[in-house]
């Protein structure tokens, strides 16, 4: 009890307590939510995630979703719900089945949970870039700003969530292997590829790097 109150008091703690607190504030209402939108089509009028071996599909042609069978579709099984190959993605809605069934609750709490996950990196991203004061805000408009309602609220919109929390470990680990720590660059690679898999937007990374790399000292 002690050692955590130390945690607490210690300063070098305090700006991601405060993104912490100031995200919950902002999102917590998102987990007393159904399920919304199109998390209807994908979990509750939807067959494929209710068995664990439609996993091995990913692999098939029957894991793409049509965007006809999205909109107007009558089928019980409709595929992953994606018009992309996005099986990272698909993987945390198969786990979120299994642990919470089809009770909102639990795939809101991971949706939330991955936020203020992307949070804390993008804090720690900025830091390496400029002064702690003006990372903190940067943060923080980050962590509540209102573009943020969608891929928070609403489950089927969890790629946005992944693809960032990937691209920032890939972006994270490529700086230190810019110091000299040759794990960073597997570890950038790895981090990057399952971004791509969890959303296609993600395959702009490179280009940040280049752009990096270009202008970094």
């Amino acid at each position: 009890m002690t050692m955590n109150i130390k945690f607490l008091l210690n300063p070098a703690h305090r700006p991601k307590l405060l993104l912490l607190v100031c995200g919950l504030l902002v999102f917590s209402s998102t987990l007393f939510n159904d399920f919304v939108g199109d998390d209807n089509m994908l979990f509750i009028g939807n067959t494929f995630y209710d068995t664990p071996s439609n996993m091995s599909r990913i692999f098939s042609r029957t894991y793409n979703t049509s965007g006809k069978e999205v909109i107007y579709g009558s089928s019980p099984d409709k595929g992953s719900g994606s018009v992309a190959y996005r099986p990272v993605l698909t993987m945390t809605y198969f786990l979120d089945r299994a642990v919470w069934g089809k009770n909102p609750f639990g795939y809101h709490v991971d949706n939330l949970v991955l936020h203020m996950a992307n949070v804390l990196l993008a804090y720690h991203l900025l830091l390496k870039f400029c002064d702690p004061r003006l990372a903190l805000a940067a943060a923080l408009i980050f962590c509540i700003h209102p573009v943020q309602s969608e891929t928070v609220s609403a489950v089927g919109y969890r790629a946005d969530l992944l693809a960032c929390f990937f691209i920032l470990i890939a972006a994270i680990a490529w700086m230190r292997s810019r110091q000299g720590r040759r794990s960073g660059l597997w570890i950038s690679i790895g981090a990057y590829a399952l971004a791509l898999f969890s959303k296609e937007s993600a395959s702009l990374f490179p280009v940040w790097v280049m752009f990096m790399d270009a202008y970094l000292p």
